[in-house]
């Protein structure tokens, strides 16, 4: 997304430029990302990051709360093995869930996947939404709920 959203930076020029270079080619497809998550990801990416403070008891802190796209890994990946085995995928898509959701209502989920609840803290003011468009292909997602227990059971584990 950073090639929408970001374009002032050297980063989603970057991503712009080489978008605008396979755009006309037919072999070439365009999946873009906002954000892609699991366990996995670095510990400071909201979602893992707000997923460990309900896990240690610890407030949630929400900076510059907005309309976020996250999109869970396992997700992606269906995605990904649509385009490689769809006889005519789309040339672009956006790996996007259907409903939008800002970063306070995903901490909201969140505080709710126990039976305790944490603070959430709203810092900051509302930032620019960084969202994409949903289009509607013969994928079966898990989806944003359902990936934020996911996740909430695998990092509780470790």
């Amino acid at each position: 997304g950073a090639e929408l959203f970001h374009t002032e930076t050297h980063y989603g020029r970057s991503k712009l430029y080489v978008y605008n270079r396979i755009k006309p080619l037919p072999n070439f497809y365009h999946l873009r990302v906002f954000n892609v998550f699991n366990q996995f990801e670095i510990k400071s990416r909201f979602c893992r990051y707000a997923i460990t403070q309900y896990i240690k008891g610890s407030p949630i802190r929400v900076l510059n709360n907005r309309l976020y796209d996250s999109f869970y890994m396992q997700d992606f990946l269906s995605l990904v093995h649509y385009y490689v085995v769809a006889e005519n995928p789309p040339k672009e898509i956006d790996a996007v869930y259907r409903n939008k959701r800002d970063l306070r209502q995903m901490a909201s989920y969140i505080n709710k996947l126990d039976d305790y609840v944490v603070p959430i803290e709203i810092v900051g003011n509302t930032d620019k939404h960084y969202i994409g468009v949903f289009k509607d292909i013969a994928v079966s997602y898990v989806g944003l709920e359902n990936a934020f227990t996911d996740m909430y059971w695998k990092l509780k584990k470790q």
